[in-house]
């Protein structure tokens, strides 16, 4: 059997877990949407493969290799696993640092043309993705490229998906919300 958590609403009043970044305990709590800004909601310390580390989140997308990177409003990356497909999402401005170090800005809603440099990361494995407490994602490659997604106060800049329902969302207020199922 298993449950379905969420820890961010979606509209009026929500009831979701809590964790304390530094202290790691998980508490259940009301709050409106507005009141979230600035909190990390989630289901348990350690699931879908998600790991803490220090104020982030370790990301399970280690060793796999992007299968695919698609372009329409926004970049997103497709990497195959053995428990299925996670999709990484990117649909605001980010930094990338291509192999040789030169580093540019990227608009996947505004300029697609001038994503040419991120399609490098294609059949290139993840060395370390982390999404941090204030919205904010980084992510390295093995050819030495990496990428920075920051938080936004307005929007949701960046979102992964993947098997057990696994999402995380930077979402408005800079902030991180998770979702997965978890196995009971």
């Amino acid at each position: 059997m298993t449950t379905y958590s969420t820890g961010y609403p979606h509209a009026g009043r929500a009831r979701a877990p809590q964790v304390d970044a530094t202290a790691g305990s998980a508490s259940s709590s009301t709050h409106t949407p507005s009141e979230y800004q600035g909190i990390l909601a989630v289901v348990a310390p350690v699931t879908a493969r998600l790991v803490r580390a220090g104020d982030a989140w370790r990301l399970p997308l280690a060793g796999l290799a992007v299968a695919q990177c698609r372009i329409d409003y926004a970049v997103t990356f497709s990497f195959d696993s053995p428990d299925g497909i996670y999709d990484l999402r990117i649909e605001e401005d980010f930094a990338f640092v291509s192999a040789e170090g030169n580093e540019v800005v990227l608009r996947p809603e505004t300029d697609p043309t001038g994503l040419g440099p991120v399609l490098a990361c294609t059949r290139t494995s993840v060395v370390e993705a982390l999404a941090f407490d204030d919205g904010r994602l980084t992510a390295s490659f093995a050819d030495g490229s990496r990428l920075v997604v920051d938080g936004s106060q307005e929007y949701e800049p960046w979102m992964l998906s993947g098997p057990a329902r696994l999402l995380v969302v930077s979402t408005p207020g800079a902030a991180l919300a998770l979702w997965y199922e978890e196995a009971t």
